[in-house]
Order: structure tokens, then C-alpha cells, then sequence
């Protein structure tokens, strides 16, 4: 073959790769534009791309308009094998910009709400515990049909201030004229591994996730591990307007939250194991809720829990059980006003003996001190605790909101100069059953003391 032949199929290889390519492109993106985006109601406003010789489509400028969000793509490369089922093997985002034009979480709640009155609705015969263990294995078979990664994530949601979001935020640390600040990010998927992190506009992580699976395995598994901080994320939650009850609206409104959360879920077969630690809570209410005065519940908790799905592991029959460990450094202060909780009791037809009582032995602090193993068995709703500690006392010539400002964890063991004296109580294998509560006309719960 001379050189004229050779370069004629040179150039007519090349100019089939490249026509090949463009319908391949072209079928992907029409594809897209008639079905998915069509569902969300979307259109694409920009476009700028090309097609390399190694197949490999880069995207400069990629505009989706939606009624809820502008997303904006920049520089997106899809790597793609068509000689294989699955045609696109990898995208890479470097830029990936979401501007929300509408109130975002109703929106999803109310098309949730339609698919599920279009899909044949069957009364669930689950169990509590089986309906966990199934939500757990839907978790442990998720999987992406390809790598994907968003180096630069950038968001700033829709946000609708009204009076009482104002008055919400005049109470916290938060700049009402910055509300409408970006949140930025990025996102990874690369095989069974999923990463993701949020921050604030003072670039303050809100939320950290790590979601990955042992593959192959010849039991269902996966490990996830988080980390938030509350004041941020409950921010950010709020922000989206999430439409909940009057009273747990108004509850939110009262309250500030703050503490670091971290947890550490693991699943394996028939096992759940979750650590986790709250360090630095605390739960603020300085003007209350309705009529319980200032109150703050603080402190510091490590959790280590367990349940066991398998029936072979099983300590009572047929009844899965969960199993929780308290460390004794766990420990949780409650501080309130007496005046409010006398008033308060006073008004509930509670007997007068127990108003006289704390009114002649005031007090406007309780730490409770759980220690050991915890069990609930969800099918008989009986719940048992090793060891409760129960201390209480008065601070005495305290506003409520001075008295608001201690940290159990550091108080502990501590002598306090203006304090009555204190009064301990210690519980030993507490057994509370539940269902006594909610069965009419039974017996209340049993707590026993040994």
C-alpha cells in the first residue's frame, strides 16, 4: 500500500471517529434534553463543548434553567466507552454553581407526595426493627453507575425572610443582611466510595460525610461517617423553609442549639454498630418555651450502640434488641427557673404536698449521670438502664440566665460558692416498660430499684 492509500485511510479513520463521535454526542445530549430534563422541567439556556480524539467530551459552559435553581457547569469532562453497555465511564466538574429561584424542599415534598398517591399504596406488616434493617440494606446496595467528581460546589439557596425568621435570628450570632450567602463545597464518588463536605460563607464545615462498602463481599456492608456542627446546620435547614408543625415551628423559633456532632455507623450482615460523641451541647431557650421561663439543657455525651438483627444472637425470642454503652464521663445539665416550674406544676392539678415540697427545697439545676449498658427491645418496648445518677441544687441569688451559663462537664465534682446543698439520687437497674404507657386502663410503668 503506498503512501497516498495510506494517508486516504488514515484521514477516512479519523473522519468516521469523529462523525461517530458527534452522533454519540449528539444522541447523549438529545437524550438528556427529552427525557430527564423534561421531568424537572428544565431547558438548557448554554452550551459550549467538544469532542477530543481520545472520545473523551469536554463541556466548557453548561446552563440549566429549572422553576426551582439556575445550575451553571464549567469545564466538565465525560470520559466515555462506547464499546461497553455503559457508555460514560467518569465526569470530572470543576465548577458547579446552583442559585435556587424557589422554595426547594416543598417543592420535592410535594412531587414525593404525588408519586406516592400515583403508586399502589400497601399497608407495611414490618416490624420497627425490620423496617430498619430493610432501609439498612437499600443503603448498603446504593452504588453510582460511574465516577463522578465535583471539585468546586457552589450553592445559594432560595431564601424567604419573613418576621418570624427575624425575630429568630435576633437571638443568635447570625447576620440577617448575609442570609442569602453561598455555600460552598465538593463532591466525590469513585467506585464505593462517596465523599462530601459543606461550609459556610466563613468557610466553617456545617457538614462532613463519608459513605464507603467493602467490595467484593460476601455480606451486605457499609461504613458512613459524619460530622456537623448544630448551629450551623440547623441554620441551614431553616433557611430552606422546611414546612413543619405549628408546634415544633414554634419550638425552633425559641431555641438555639449549639455542640459538634460526630457518629461513626457501621453495617455488616445482621449488625449495626454507631459511635457517637456530642461534645460542647447545649440547648437554649432564654425567654422559654409558652410558660416553662429560661431554661438550658448542656453537657457532653459518648455513645456506643449495637443491634443485632441475626435471631441466632438474639437474648429474647423473635424480638431484636437494641444495645446502647454510656462511658461515665456522660453527662447532661438541665437549668430552669423555679418560679416558672412551681408555677407550672401548680397548674397541672398536680397534689399541693409536692409544690410545698420544692418550694421549701428549692432548686433550679438537675444533672443526670447515665452509666453502663442501656437495652430496648423494640417488640416488647421495654427499655432497661444499668445506673442513673440524679444530682440537684440551687444556685442560689441567680438571674435564670446567669444560672444558664455553667458546663456540667466542667462542673462536675467542682465546690461552688453560693450553692445549697445538693441532693443525689442513684438508680440501679432501671426496667421501664413502654407499652404500660400507651395501653389504656394498665398499670404504670414499673421502675425498679435494687
Amino acid at each position: 500500500m503506498n503512501f497516498p492509500k495510506k494517508t486516504l485511510l488514515v484521514i477516512s479513520i479519523s473522519l468516521s471517529a469523529l462523525i461517530i463521535g458527534y452522533i454519540a454526542r449528539v444522541s447523549i445530549i438529545n437524550s438528556i434534553s427529552k427525557t430527564e430534563l423534561a421531568l424537572y422541567q428544565a431547558k438548557i439556556t448554554c452550551l459550549n463543548f467538544h469532542l477530543s480524539t481520545d472520545l473523551a467530551l469536554t463541556i466548557s459552559a453548561l446552563c440549566i434553567e429549572t422553576p426551582q435553581a439556575k445550575v451553571d457547569i464549567r469545564d466538565m469532562a465525560i470520559s466515555l466507552a462506547l464499546t461497553s453497555s455503559q457508555k460514560i465511564k467518569t465526569i470530572d466538574i470543576a465548577s458547579l454553581s446552583i442559585n435556587g429561584k424557589a422554595e426547594l424542599v416543598p417543592y420535592l415534598i410535594d412531587a414525593q407526595r404525588s408519586s406516592q398517591k400515583n403508586a399502589e399504596k400497601k399497608p407495611s406488616e414490618l416490624s420497627a426493627s425490620q423496617q430498619l434493617q430493610a432501609a439498612l440494606s437499600q443503603l448498603a446496595q446504593f452504588d453510582l453507575p460511574f465516577d463522578i467528581a465535583v471539585k468546586q460546589l457552589r450553592y445559594i439557596p432560595y431564601q424567604v425572610i419573613d418576621n418570624n425568621k427575624t425575630n429568630r435570628y435576633k437571638n443568635s450570632k447570625t447576620d440577617i443582611s448575609n442570609l442569602n450567602d453561598s455555600y460552598f463545597g465538593h463532591f466525590t464518588a469513585n467506585g464505593s466510595q462517596l465523599e462530601m463536605r459543606l461550609q459556610d460563607h466563613q468557610q466553617q464545615t456545617l457538614l462532613a460525610a463519608k459513605f464507603s462498602k467493602n467490595e467484593p463481599a460476601a455480606q451486605e456492608n457499609f461504613s458512613l461517617e459524619l460530622s456537623a456542627q448544630l448551629s450551623l446546620l440547623t441554620d441551614f435547614f431553616y433557611r430552606h423553609n422546611i414546612p413543619l408543625p405549628v408546634s415544633i415551628t414554634a419550638l425552633t423559633q425559641a431555641i438555639t442549639a449549639n455542640g459538634e456532632l460526630r457518629s461513626l455507623i457501621n453495617y455488616q450482615g445482621d449488625r449495626l454498630t454507631l459511635n457517637n460523641q456530642l461534645s460542647a451541647f447545649s440547648l437554649k431557650a432564654d425567654t422559654g418555651i409558652e410558660a416553662s421561663g429560661p431554661f438550658k439543657l448542656s453537657g457532653a455525651l459518648d455513645i456506643n450502640t449495637e443491634i443485632n438483627f441475626s435471631t441466632s444472637h438474639k437474648t429474647h425470642k423473635d424480638d431484636t434488641e437494641l444495645a446502647l454503652h454510656f462511658p461515665a464521663s456522660n453527662a447532661l445539665q438541665l437549668q430552669f427557673s423555679q418560679p416558672h416550674l412551681l408555677a407550672l406544676l401548680s397548674n397541672n392539678d398536680l397534689p399541693p404536698e409536692l409544690v410545698t415540697l420544692l418550694k421549701d427545697n428549692p432548686i433550679n439545676q438537675f444533672t443526670l449521670n447515665p452509666d453502663g449498658d442501656f437495652f430496648y427491645r423494640f417488640k416488647a418496648q421495654q427499655l432497661t438502664l444499668s445506673s442513673l445518677k440524679v444530682t440537684a441544687k440551687n444556685i442560689a441569688n441567680a438571674t435564670p440566665n446567669s444560672a444558664l451559663g455553667t458546663n456540667p462537664a466542667n462542673e462536675l465534682g467542682k465546690k461552688t460558692n453560693n450553692i445549697e446543698p445538693v441532693h443525689q439520687l442513684n438508680l440501679n437497674n432501671i426496667v421501664l416498660d413502654l407499652h404500660q404507657f400507651i395501653t389504656p386502663n394498665h398499670k404504670s410503668a414499673k421502675l425498679a430499684d435494687n
